[in-house]
């Protein structure tokens, strides 16, 4: 085509050019789907999409004139190109090129070119031009004015409503206005329904008491016989509202401490009213949360505290709510991370691994790094962050100097351990260049023998939720060698080995890998758990050892994956695979504490499979009541489960013998979709389901653990689990309770 290529843009005349028009696609752009918005996307996959609801816009003005919709556009885009009105429809890219880095570009210049085409679309005067002709009878219908504002003390506002009409339309046209969303206490309604030629309408939009706040769409739609169609008028509805969010908006939380944040009230479409704070939603067991002033204008402040024994944990997010008449407003732009109480009055017997100290892993902030610090380029914890010590779930650790040696970096070396009986040996340490696999970790005691555990160590930013692994700091930012720092969240994890009690230890092997840090180290003798007994309330077959068959029917998902049996296979955990020892009762020890299962079906059963798990009930839920003798206070409870068939919802209640009971919201991942829920962690990662057909199913899949901070100042007398989403797919196999440091 003349006057597409020439000279300055280096088009072929022979070959197809490319390409034809642009759009704006920097990744600085924000864009919104689904209810949130992101930015970080950009070239084609955002400029691509903007050239479709361009196109979107050209075919919603040929549908209110009756034309058809625009089809291949590319004729009109070359005839706009060389037009002389070229500026009215394109934004013309003149400066930038295309270069690939292998020395081969091609430069934006007046008019087309090989970078940007003809350029980015101008707006109306395009969609103009390319929105078909109408032939066809047509009518529209539009709204004056197009935005209702009720204030408060008002119940309606109006709007008119007007018909046009080309192409010698006629007819009578009937109209109908609907709230879109249908939202509680608005109504929307027109008078006259039916109008024609130049008539106008009034629409009327009426509230219900104070209205639901907010801003609304009523879609007026106009109908006529004979098939001719029109796009609706749409009013917006701004009610008076307010909006909600928090600074800041990630909060780092302390066993034993507090955090705080500001609650700020932002008033939309004219409210002025008072809002009050209501509730606060998906705080870690054992974390409050209090809200002051409760009411208010402008702002109020958020105070979250922990007891000693909140869960440690990676960040999950809170929901805070908020009601001022009849507008209620949830907001969930704050998240908060648990870590371990600053100080040292902890119990325990601290390691002292100073003799080993091979790497500087902790720095103050804004020092320049001018070892290889943490990680071999420099990186470094923050000692502003780390502090001198923490106490994790009451056991004491404590860290080397900041700014120099102070943590060991995997190879091999053995570090003497203070002589003495001891029930576990707990390590604060990390990996790094990635999550470090099956660590060798050898303790050695006194008599010549040796207890040796495998153990795997997330990378510091990216956990990878190993088993026997846990949060012990989650600090958001570590400190780079230039002395800036990298605002991510990073993390200390923690490890609990369990001892043989029986022996005097002498010392312990770390692992042969620089990958691994260690950076603290205490042996404790506390007394961890009673095991609570739930073979009462067990009524599900949960466990087979490998090769055992049963019911298609039964297992713990009902059925429904392909496998050798007819009529399919439904999925249970299987004993080899969770790696339950079977002496001298079935149980697991997961994070240094003993969980006691139901008995293991070893063999083949239909509808006599051993009962060794709770499916959740739903109502008055399954009770499980202390002895008499087991009635006292304890710090926390920690149960193993999970959910099947998607993620479910629970209630787990402790009662109290005072009277008083506390009652927690759990939300339980599915078995193989870990969904880092508050409370929730990975008891045994990694693993295959049974199917009913005694084979191994090839997902990968998890049993979790559930740690509640309970009050130790009451005794406690029963525990109490519900199912609270209407389904029999929540499934407890253990319950263990956990006492103070040192026992009774």
């Amino acid at each position: 085509m003349p006057g597409v290529v020439n000279s300055s843009n280096d088009g072929s005349s022979t070959l197809r050019n490319i390409p034809d028009v642009s759009a704006e696609a920097d990744c600085d752009n924000w864009w919104c789907a689904n209810g949130s918005c992101q930015g970080g996307i950009g070239g084609t996959s955002l400029s691509t999409p903007r050239w479709a609801g361009f196109m979107a816009l050209v075919n919603e003005q040929a549908a209110n004139s009756n034309a058809p919709s625009a089809t291949f556009v590319n004729p009109q885009l070359y005839s706009l190109g060389t037009s002389s009105n070229y500026d009215n429809y394109f934004h013309d890219i003149t400066s930038g090129s295309n270069a690939n880095g292998y020395g081969q570009q091609y430069d934006a210049v007046t008019g087309y070119d090989l970078v940007t085409g003809w350029g980015s679309p101008n707006g109306q005067a395009m969609i103009t031009s390319l929105t078909p002709a109408a032939t066809a009878p047509y009518f529209a219908i539009s709204a004056s004015p197009s935005t209702l504002s009720i204030p408060a003390g008002s119940s309606s506002a109006s709007s008119t409503v007007q018909l046009s009409s080309g192409n010698g339309f006629s007819g009578s046209v009937n109209l109908t206005a609907n709230v879109l969303g249908s939202p509680s206490g608005i109504t929307a309604s027109v008078s006259p329904t039916t109008i024609s030629g130049s008539d106008t309408a009034t629409l009327t939009v009426t509230l219900s008491g104070s209205g639901p706040g907010g801003t609304f769409t009523v879609a007026i739609t106009g109908d006529s016989a004979g098939g001719v169609e029109t796009q609706p008028a749409y009013v917006t509805l701004a009610l008076p509202t307010f909006s909600l969010s928090a600074s800041p908006s990630a909060l780092y939380l302390n066993q034993s401490g507090t955090a705080t944040s500001t609650l700020t009230v932002t008033p939309q479409n004219g409210f002025d009213g008072r809002v009050r704070f209501s509730s606060v939603e998906g705080l870690p067991s054992g974390a409050a949360a209090t809200i002051r002033p409760a009411d208010t204008t402008s702002s109020s402040t958020l105070t979250l505290t922990a007891r000693s024994t909140t869960p440690t944990g990676p960040s999950v997010p809170l929901t805070f709510n908020a009601t001022s008449g009849d507008i209620q407003q949830s907001a969930a732009s704050v998240s908060v991370a648990v870590s371990a109480a600053i100080g040292n009055w902890g119990s325990g017997w601290p390691v002292n691994l100073s003799s080993a100290y091979n790497t500087y892993a902790i720095y103050t902030d804004g020092s320049t790094i001018t070892t290889s610090g943490l990680d071999g380029l420099g990186d470094a914890y923050s000692a502003n962050l780390l502090t001198p010590h923490r106490i994790l779930n009451d056991v004491q650790f404590s860290f080397g100097p900041a700014n120099k040696l102070d943590a060991v970096s995997g190879s091999g070396q053995t570090i003497a351990l203070p002589r003495g009986h001891y029930a576990t040996l707990q390590l604060l340490a990390t990996g790094y260049n990635g999550d470090q696999s099956a660590q060798s970790i050898t303790v050695a005691y006194d008599d010549g023998t040796t207890s040796t555990f495998t153990q795997s160590f997330s990378d510091w930013f990216a956990p990878q939720y190993n088993n026997n692994e846990s949060f012990a700091v989650v600090m958001p930012y570590r400190d780079l060698a230039n002395g800036e720092k990298d605002n991510r969240p990073f993390n200390l994890y923690a490890y609990v080995f369990t001892l043989d009690s029986r022996k005097a230890v002498r010392s312990v092997t770390l692992p042969n890998d620089p990958n691994v840090v260690v950076l603290a180290a205490t042996l404790t003798r506390q007394n961890f758990e009673l095991p609570v007994t739930l073979g009462r309330v067990f009524n599900t077959g949960a466990i087979f050892n490998n090769g055992i068959t049963f019911s298609a029917t039964g297992g713990m998902d009902g059925g429904g994956d392909g496998c050798t049996l007819p009529d399919g296979c439904s999925d249970a955990y299987s004993a080899q695979q969770l790696g339950i020892a079977s002496a001298p009762i079935p149980h697991l020890i997961v994070k240094g504490g003993l969980y006691a299962l139901g008995p293991v079906n070893t063999a083949d059963c239909t509808t006599n499979c051993l009962a060794d798990a709770v499916s959740l009930p739903t109502g008055r839920g399954a009770t499980v009541q202390l002895p008499r003798e087991s009635q006292r206070p304890y710090t926390t409870m920690t149960l193993l489960g999970t959910g099947v068939q998607g993620s479910h919802t629970a209630a787990v209640t402790v009662s109290y013998t005072n009277g008083t009971s506390e009652t927690f919201s759990q939300t339980l991942s599915d078995w193989c979709s870990f969904g880092q829920n508050a409370n929730e962690s990975i008891a045994v990662g990694g693993i295959n389901r049974i199917n009913s057909d005694g084979t191994l199913n090839g997902a990968t899949c998890n049993l979790y653990s559930y740690t509640y901070a309970l009050d130790p100042h009451r005794a406690l007398r029963s525990i109490t689990l519900t199912n609270t989403d209407q389904t029999s797919f929540s499934f407890v196999l253990s319950a263990t309770l956990q006492a103070a440091a040192g026992g009774w």
